[in-house]
């Protein structure tokens, strides 16, 4: 089993896209915000993220509800698809994931197995987060491709006790 810690997280003011669909799309999304900021001229000020607030074994694909985000330390506007907003604060459960995407849902299933056992459960309202420390490296024909390293982060709180 991975190492899970609690850690205090602070809001971040961030430029995102939301989607609503396959989580699968969160590359595609995340490309489009990237090129959006860019060509806005905003840089931005730490690792790339996706925010999930539906669980995919419970809710039909084509309902799932994301958005992908990027850091922002400067005054800036969004539009009509790019909304500049600030990601709450919170106790979060984070867990170090490195690898391919694939292999992400087990990483949240670790999570999930050790909150029960552990005397936190999640505030569904905020989501979860996945914090993009590395992304593959391109894909060079002959040579094996480099996996993600995420952190995975999971909005907790103290369980209420009977």
């Amino acid at each position: 089993m991975a190492e899970i810690t609690i850690k205090t997280v602070k809001s971040l003011n961030v430029l995102s896209l939301s989607f609503t669909g396959s989580y699968e799309q969160s590359g595609d999304r995340l490309d489009d915000l990237l090129a959006w900021v860019l060509r806005a001229g905003h840089p931005w000020s730490g690792s790339l993220i996706g925010i999930f607030y539906d669980d995919p074994e419970k809710v039909a694909e084509d309902d799932l509800r994301g958005e992908v985000a990027v850091p922002v330390d400067e005054d800036c506007d969004g539009d009509d698809r790019v909304a500049r907003k600030s990601l709450p604060g919170a106790e979060m459960a984070c867990l170090t994931y490195e690898g391919p995407i694939t292999g992400i849902g087990s990483a949240y299933h670790e999570v999930f197995e050790w909150l029960r056992a552990s005397g936190w459960q999640f505030r569904e309202e905020l989501g979860t987060r996945e914090l993009y420390k590395r992304l593959p490296e391109e894909k060079v024909e002959g040579q094996p491709t480099g996996g993600f390293l995420i952190e995975l982060q999971v909005p907790v709180q103290k369980a209420a006790t009977a």
